[in-house]
């Protein structure tokens, strides 16, 4: 059965940093506690092991695929590593997750993330209950995209 992940937290841009605003105040995932989520998932993708003083071992470390051939078993450790970081920092429950890593260019995989949650009347969820974050990781460049969201983000 899936899980409510509604959480009030700072808002963030899509670059990490805190979002601001039109009025220049900081926003929160009030207005939409799955955001909060959709934005956990971004950030341990794209972090490093060691890069958060406080949470030193949050982040899938992508970078450990530099270099690797776009392969189903180079896939599968993705999918794996990503499994491992987010059910480890406690983000997700892995009977809520599931991952596809799909290849799109000689360097990049696409990298869907779906996660049942329930729909609460917080947050955006259709009754679906599937939350979808979408993003293309560049293993020549290191760096990883949001490319779509179930979020209007």
């Amino acid at each position: 059965m899936p899980t409510v992940y509604d959480e009030l937290d700072l808002a963030w841009s899509p670059n990490g940093d805190i979002a601001l605003g039109t009025n220049g105040d900081l926003l929160d995932t009030s207005t939409d506690t799955i955001r909060s989520l959709r934005e956990q998932v971004g950030i341990i993708c794209a972090s490093s092991i060691n890069d958060w003083v406080v949470y030193p071992s949050k982040g899938a470390t992508l970078s450990d695929f530099i270099g690797e051939p776009n392969t189903p078993d180079t896939a599968d450790a993705i999918s794996d590593r990503l499994r491992l970081a987010l059910t480890s920092a406690g983000v997700v429950n892995e009977e809520d997750l599931s991952i596809r890593v799909i290849p799109i260019q000689l360097h990049k995989v696409m990298i869907v993330v779906r996660i049942e949650a329930v729909e609460t009347t917080t947050n955006s969820l259709d009754s679906s209950g599937i939350l979808t974050v979408a993003l293309v990781y560049d293993s020549q460049q290191n760096g990883l995209f949001i490319i779509k969201n179930n979020l209007g983000e």
